[in-house]
């Protein structure tokens, strides 16, 4: 297939939702296109011819979604957003926003500020969604075509999809320089405010870990709009602690309806600007995220191919919080975004476990268990204190594993991935895309093609500590194509279900030249095409397959990364307070069935030494116990996402374990997949009582909702009035305390949500209460 054809069906696919980067391997999603041709769309099973239906270019187009209506326009240069409403009508964009269109293309060694000149405006219209397309070509003579795809999902409610691409038409290269590439002027009310959440990969702002390490903020970023206001929610792929950003999406709430806009992509920007009239621009770029380059995005557009751009989303919604269109973005997301996977199995997410108990997870009712980094290696090296060794060649070196597989009654990988599966544990490998370096720390060619001596192309000068090998450079397609084959090799033929990457897998930078510059401010976007690549090619070729993604913790929480990984590592402090801090933020943006949380249980057990934070207790009565509290809150902090268990010191609390994991399974799993997450008291911090709420009242199951409560200190109050949210107000709840059955009642929903109910924990502890109709 000759460079013409590829962005000929790359961008058809793309007008028609089942292309995101510039691979042609299928999203995987809830509404997932495969082409075959440029007329044939497969969708929720339906086959239906679609052609394209040509628009006046002189008049608006409206496209009406679940979500609500959007009307575009052109004068012929630009692309004009003339109003945009929520499904119950409410405008949330004034008359006659900009969107933006990328304006520097460079050619013959020189640059010119593109000319659009709009060409043409069609309509494709499928049983669950329509796209329009508006096309201009460049008067200066680039050659380049430029293309914005919108598309307005009808069955579920959520945002409008944008897809921006540009058309190399000529033989020669031409170099962009695009800048913003989206952007939409909200306006939603009097008392309008913005709020943007840090990614908080390593640990949770206004923590302070173990080691002392610290890092001051309050995870969540909420500002009054005014003239004053500019916000830049920027993320990238750096993996160091924290050194990632923000989740990109920025929500504008006003008092009865509010938008957001949010990036798919692994690094950029969402910039707000704020006007005294209340209303805020709000604009993408991949501008200002690039390390040790130009702040300036630039990449090369080869002669007759075509680049696209990450999708934005731009939705409104009605209600008057924050969690209101969080929770229609995440239920939409999981609809058409998420892993099929992870959508369509009512058994996951899966709880998994470390290896301190091996194949006994099974008689704890945990689903998974995760070898870690280091089981190709029995070296200790490096300043990462692990085993840095053989990282590139995926054989069983550790002594741990390889004793681990001998007491399985196992001498391979496969026999022991297979006795695991008759046990129904589902095996999870981590596997990192680096160098192979031998037990001297010098690079090696005996271990396998994976290697720089072999492939000097395919390394890059990034090294994530120096006793590690080089980053993969996923620029490389050549490498891409390796790893595709190879990998899909290893987890077949040895039956794993489960790859976890670690350590920055899309590399920050890049010394090389291949798809991306040298040094250059595109290595993040085409080391995240690469992955994408990679990532999609094991979804579809091997059976069963997941992804999911750990990088230093939680520095691919983005939701790109959401795409693809089944779960996503939250934060990487392994403690259950700081988990409870960065799940409260995430959970804004990131559904709550993806945001694994990966605690530690020797810290919230009193009786290791490594308990911490060193919470203390006075409490004599005679009912009370301290470390049964504090148990309770350790175990229930995981339930709120995705249970991953651990004991450092291989103290496992079997008992604990079992109890907690039985009622994931059969309460709590069922919630996190489908009711709405409220936050309904302030963000932990510690000392205050914190708490969520899950509702779900439609529910065919019994379990309505659930609150889960935590009351950290004794220097908060015994007696707190909760106030829930999201049920029938004229429904009656009968409401079921997990612990403190004395304290059980009855109440209808608009009692509940108005006026609240008084809950009391003495001393330190938590709660559960339990929703059903009563």
């Amino acid at each position: 297939m000759n460079k013409r054809i590829i962005s000929a069906v790359c961008l058809a696919a793309v007008m028609t939702g089942g292309i995101v980067l510039a691979s042609c391997h299928g999203r995987g999603s809830g509404d997932e296109t495969k082409m075959t041709t440029g007329t044939t769309e497969t969708t929720g099973g339906d086959v239906t011819d679609v052609k394209a239906e040509e628009l006046p270019t002189d008049k608006p187009v409206t496209l009406s979604g679940a979500g609500g209506n959007i009307t575009l326009s052109s004068d012929g240069k630009r692309l004009l957003i003339d109003g945009m409403s929520t499904a119950a009508g409410k405008d949330v964009v004034s008359g006659g926003s900009e969107y933006s269109l990328p304006y520097i293309i460079k050619r013959d060694s020189k640059s010119y500020e593109a000319e659009w000149e709009l060409s043409g405006i069609s309509e494709k219209k499928y049983p669950k969604k329509t796209e329009v397309t508006f096309e201009f070509t460049d008067k200066t003579g680039s050659g380049a075509i430029l293309r914005v795809g919108i598309t307005a999902h009808t069955d579920v409610p959520g945002p409008f999809e944008f897809v921006t691409t540009i058309e190399n038409t000529r033989v020669a290269d031409i170099r962009i320089n695009p800048g913003d590439f989206a952007s939409a002027k909200f306006s939603v009310g009097s008392g309008a405010k913005v709020m943007a959440v840090k990614k908080e990969s390593g640990q949770a702002e206004g923590y302070t870990h173990d080691n002392g390490g610290r890092f001051d903020g309050t995870g969540i970023y909420t500002h009054t709009v005014n003239s004053g206001l500019t916000l830049s929610a920027w993320c990238n792929t750096n993996q160091d602690w924290n050194g990632s950003g923000y989740l990109p999406m920025v929500y504008m709430q006003g008092e009865e309806r509010g938008a957001y806009m949010a990036l798919e992509w692994s690094s950029g920007t969402v910039f707000v600007q704020g006007y005294g009239d209340g209303s805020a621009k709000m604009s993408v770029n991949m501008d200002g995220v690039a390390i040790n380059a130009s702040p300036i995005f630039s990449t090369v557009v080869p002669g007759k191919e075509t680049f696209l751009f990450p999708t934005v989303y731009i939705g409104g919604y009605d209600g008057n919080g924050f969690d209101d269109g969080s929770n229609c973005f995440k239920k939409w997301f999981m609809a058409k975004k998420a892993p099929a996977n992870l959508r369509d199995d009512p058994a996951e997410p899966l709880t998994q476990m470390d290896m301190q108990v091996g194949l006994g997870a099974a008689e704890l009712n945990v689903d998974a268990i995760k070898w870690d980094y280091g089981w190709w290696s029995n070296d200790a090296r490096g300043s990462v204190g692990n085993w840095s060794s053989y990282e590139g060649s995926w054989k069983v070196r550790n002594s741990g594993y390889l004793q681990a597989m001998k007491s399985a009654g196992c001498v391979t990988l496969k026999r022991f991935t297979s006795k695991a599966k008759t046990m129904d544990l589902s095996l999870t490998l981590y596997v990192l895309l680096h160098d192979t370096l031998d037990s001297q720390g010098k690079v090696t060619a005996k271990e396998g093609e994976f290697n720089s001596i072999s492939h000097p192309s395919w390394f890059s000068d990034r090294r994530i500590d120096s006793g590690m090998g080089r980053s993969a450079d996923l620029g490389n397609e050549e490498c891409v194509a390796f790893l595709q084959k190879k990998m899909a090799e290893f987890f077949g033929n040895n039956g794993v279900r489960t790859w976890r990457s670690d350590f920055e897998p899309i590399s920050r930078t890049s010394n090389l030249k291949n798809r991306h510059d040298a040094n250059g401010s595109d290595v993040q976007y085409w080391c995240t095409v690469g992955f994408k690549e990679l990532a999609s090619y094991l979804i579809e070729n091997v059976e069963g397959f997941r992804y999911e993604s750990c990088s230093s913790g939680g520095s691919m929480k983005d939701l790109f990364t959401a795409t693809l990984a089944t779960v996503i590592n939250c934060d990487d402090a392994a403690n259950y307070l700081s988990m409870r801090m960065s799940f409260y933020d995430s959970s804004y943006v990131i559904h709550p069935t993806q945001l694994q949380l990966p605690c530690n249980m020797d810290q919230f057990d009193p009786k290791q030494d490594t308990f911490y934070p060193k919470v203390t207790s006075t409490c004599t009565d005679g009912d009370y116990d301290f470390r049964d509290a504090m148990l309770d809150m350790g175990f229930r902090t995981q339930m709120l996402g995705v249970p991953m268990y651990s004991s450092w010191k291989g103290k496992v609390l079997k008992e604990y374990l079992k109890e907690y994991s039985d009622m994931y399974e059969q309460k709590i799993r069922p919630l996190v997949r489908d009711g709405g997450l409220y936050h309904i008291l302030p963000r932990p911090d510690g000392v205050n009582w914190d708490g969520v709420m899950y509702a779900d009242p439609d529910s065919a199951n019994g379990i309505k909702g659930a609150v889960f409560l935590f009351k950290p200190s004794e220097q908060a109050e015994n007696i707190k009035t909760v106030k829930f949210a999201g049920l029938d107000p004229a429904k009656t709840y009968k409401l079921t305390f997990e612990d403190r059955t004395e304290q059980n009642t009855t109440a209808s929903g608009s009692e509940l949500m108005e006026k609240g109910l008084a809950v009391m924990i003495k001393s330190v502890g938590s709660e559960i209460i339990w929703i059903t109709e009563g």
